[in-house]
């Protein structure tokens, strides 16, 4: 094969391969609320929102709508109750009881599941503890997992979906009691619950997965290649840089996936300044090399007297941390000598005092 063979190949790939990503659909499955705050997979959050809307004392309105539906999904037979109080984190003599909630004549013990499996839950430890606090009172064992368990005899699996179901269905019946806002609130946690059991690809784009296959494939194993390529280089500059009598510690190295870059973050040395703010980062993706300090203060003495020593130097801020940045130098992907660029740089930076 020649070199003009070999070029209309490429040429062929590359048009297929822009297709291939343009034709690639948008994912439109909208984020929740839940979701924007980052801990909706959370297990601790999740099982404080449900004590929140078991508790009829508090200001969602629904009264008891999802203790009623709960006893009935266990089979147990509930009209009302005057004392209902419900506990979150109880201490017992092995562990902690999610969520403890104390009837008249009932007590209830609900284990709450995201992720994790009950193999490090003392489950009898809890039944004990509820037997002895509270003799007379029946004991509710339930386990409120995201999916099916595996469950015990004395303790009853209920999926989050199964609850969910059974309450949405009661909903109308507190139209004129509930508050609006916590009744989407519901809404928007029941719908992050789904996602999590469902997952967040819709099925348009997991068809597109699915018809594509070989190409996602290829593509992978590209990236594969390419995140070897850049963690090589930046370890390379990293071992370089360590060897040097330069003002800089080694700190900690990653792989930022999302954005295509092997990130190395530096402290200053004690002699130069005795905190760990700011401090130098290190940089490379597809588009090169990036030299930078980084700071949570903009005030800081330090920073800006880096600030001053270059033309050109400007404070960035970056949205998702909050922190600002002055950047060094860029360099491109192929440059060799980096070590030996951020080595002036440091220098530079060593004569502040």
């Amino acid at each position: 094969m020649n070199a003009e063979q070999k070029q209309d190949i490429m040429n062929i790939e590359r048009k297929e391969l822009n297709g291939f990503f343009r034709n690639f659909p948008k994912n439109k499955i909208p984020l929740t609320l839940l979701e924007i705050g980052g801990k909706s997979h959370l297990e601790d959050p999740i099982n404080n929102y449900m004590a929140f809307f078991f508790d009829k004392n508090q200001i969602h309105g629904l009264g008891d709508m999802f203790i009623q539906s709960l006893l009935k999904l266990y089979g147990h037979e509930y009209s009302s109750s005057e004392r209902l109080e419900v506990f979150r984190e109880v201490v017992t003599d092995k562990g902690r009881i999610d969520i403890l909630i104390v009837l008249d004549n009932e007590v209830i013990i609900i284990e709450g599941k995201v992720y994790h499996n009950l193999k490090t839950n003392p489950l009898d430890d809890y039944v004990a503890y509820t037997k002895h606090k509270y003799p007379d009172k029946e004991p509710i064992k339930v386990v409120l997992s995201l999916y099916k368990e595996t469950m015990r005899d004395d303790f009853k699996n209920i999926t989050f979906q199964q609850l969910f179901d059974e309450v949405l269905l009661n909903l109308g019946t507190y139209a004129t009691t509930a508050n609006s806002f916590y009744t989407a609130f519901l809404i928007d946690f029941y719908n992050t619950l789904k996602k999590l059991r469902m997952g967040k690809i819709s099925e348009e784009t997991l068809s597109y997965i699915q018809n594509n296959k070989e190409k996602f494939i290829a593509v992978h194993s590209t990236l594969d290649t390419f995140y070897r390529e850049i963690k090589n280089k930046s370890n390379s500059v990293n071992e370089e840089l360590k060897k040097r009598d330069i003002p800089i510690d080694f700190s900690n190295t990653w792989t930022n996936r999302k954005e295509l870059k092997e990130v190395t973050s530096w402290n200053f040395k004690k002699d130069i300044i005795l905190s760990k703010d700011p401090y130098l980062k290190t940089r490379i993706s597809v588009e090169g090399w990036e030299v930078e300090i980084w700071t949570k203060d903009l005030a800081n003495e330090f920073f800006n007297q880096i600030l001053d020593l270059g033309t050109g130097f400007e404070s960035e801020e970056n949205s998702s941390s909050q922190e600002h940045f002055i950047r060094l130098g860029v360099y491109p992907y192929h440059t060799r000598d980096v070590s030996e660029k951020i080595e002036v740089l440091m220098r530079k930076i060593s004569k502040i005092k």
